[in-house]
């Protein structure tokens, strides 16, 4: 039986701009997705409506939420970077299908896809990940150690510009490094165990491929970054956001959108 996969987004009041290039590109290009949701913070202005108009393909939900004003001493990243990952790993809270596929907003896809696309030969969702030994700095290993409790991990799971994610995976990777039911999830994780920073897509790599075996994904690792990039370059591409829409990726973005003569 064919399973139901939602799209699903965080945004804040900053990234709107990247939003915009974002939602438009999924509505020119997406196919076969019961929806999306789209998380943002309620602390400052709404996701304008003319960026919410432009998904007319699929049902949208647009969920606003107050994000956490204090965060534990021992938290080295800004509130909203740590606010964000807990809202990614909480995103069956917001919707009810078993399957999601989560984007950053500054990401731009160049050419169709469906559910499908993040999927193996075999039909398995798959999961990129590259050799820690390979990279040039292992920022994110420490924590993704202490959290999951683990001594050692020869892969990095942080591999890509989307992710699919199931519900049960996702509530039991919760409950593993909570040691508390899915349900209570949110900022008091952060807060009731001075969490000092974690990456959300290196917990769930390192816990399907060396806890959670009973899952539904195809492990694909990849010698290095570049690899990855030429390999799916032709899907979609990703600027750093921190930086702004300069007129040079508003014109890249705008030539993805255009109609093919």
């Amino acid at each position: 039986m064919k399973t139901n996969t939602r799209l699903f987004l965080t945004t804040y009041e900053a990234d709107y701009p990247w939003l915009y290039y974002l939602l438009s590109s999924i509505e020119k290009y997406a196919s076969g997705f019961s929806g999306m949701t789209i998380v943002c913070d309620n602390d400052k202005s709404l996701i304008p409506q003319d960026t919410i108009n432009i998904i007319k393909s699929m049902p949208l939900d647009v969920i606003y939420v107050d994000p956490p004003t204090e965060k534990p001493p021992a938290m080295t990243r800004r509130i909203g970077y740590m606010w964000q990952q807990i809202i990614k790993l909480g995103w069956w809270k917001y919707c009810d299908e078993d399957v999601c596929v989560q984007v950053d907003t500054d990401c731009m896809f160049k050419q169709a896809f469906t559910p499908d696309t993040f999927k193996d030969k075999d039909g398995k969702i798959t999961w990129n990940y590259r050799p820690w030994k390979t990279m040039p700095q292992t920022h994110w290993l420490p924590s993704t150690l202490k959290l999951l409790g683990l001594n050692s991990l020869e892969n990095q799971g942080m591999m890509g510009r989307y992710f699919t994610l199931t519900r049960d995976c996702t509530k039991k990777l919760i409950e593993h490094i909570s040691k508390k039911d899915a349900e209570l999830w949110g900022w008091d994780f952060c807060t009731e165990n001075n969490i000092e920073e974690f990456s959300e897509y290196c917990l769930y790599g390192s816990f399907i491929e060396n806890i959670y075996k009973k899952h539904d994904y195809s492990l694909q690792v990849w010698e290095d970054s570049v690899h990855f990039q030429l390999a799916h370059a032709h899907i979609s591409c990703k600027y750093w956001s921190y930086y702004g829409v300069t007129p040079e990726i508003k014109t890249e973005y705008e030539s993805y959108l255009k109609d093919e003569s």
